[in-house]
């Protein structure tokens, strides 16, 4: 019974590798809570700005990422979401390093954006129920695109 209670806390969290401690759920529009680094810009100095994964970056290292997904070519939607309503993703500095993650993001939505993310982070992983999806991060737009086979 505990196992299965805890497997409910774990995924409605964000985590990163850079520790082992579970970080609070973020919401992009308010400051990041972690248990380490900083938490908004006014604890950075010289400039820099405090990104989601807690660190203090100068602002030409910082980028908004949108993940974008359809389903099946199709505007992401409750019905077309059904076998798998919740999506995880993961931010990774490249495809086989996940360093930085959301879980539950809910699929209806269709789009999930990252405000302040460091520029060395590269690809996107994606997973809707047991199968995952990979796409590299747009530099110029920080777009990511997913087409989902629910």
């Amino acid at each position: 019974m505990k196992r299965g209670l805890l497997l409910v806390v774990l995924v409605g969290c964000t985590w990163s590798s850079s520790d082992d401690q579970i970080d609070p759920p973020i919401d992009p529009g308010r400051p990041f809570q972690q248990g380490h680094g900083c938490q908004t810009d006014s604890n950075c100095s010289g400039g820099e700005v405090c990104t989601r994964t807690g660190s203090c970056q100068p602002a030409s290292q910082v980028f908004a990422v949108h993940v974008n997904w359809t389903v099946k070519g199709a505007p992401a939607s409750a019905e077309a979401c059904a076998p798998s309503p919740d999506l995880q993703i993961n931010f990774g500095v490249d495809e086989a390093n996940a360093l930085f993650g959301f879980s539950p993001v809910p699929c209806v939505e269709g789009k999930f954006t990252v405000d302040k993310l460091p520029t060395n982070y590269t690809t996107v992983r994606l997973r809707h129920g047991s199968t995952w999806q990979t796409a590299t991060i747009d530099r110029a737009t920080g777009d990511a695109v997913f087409d989902l086979s629910l």
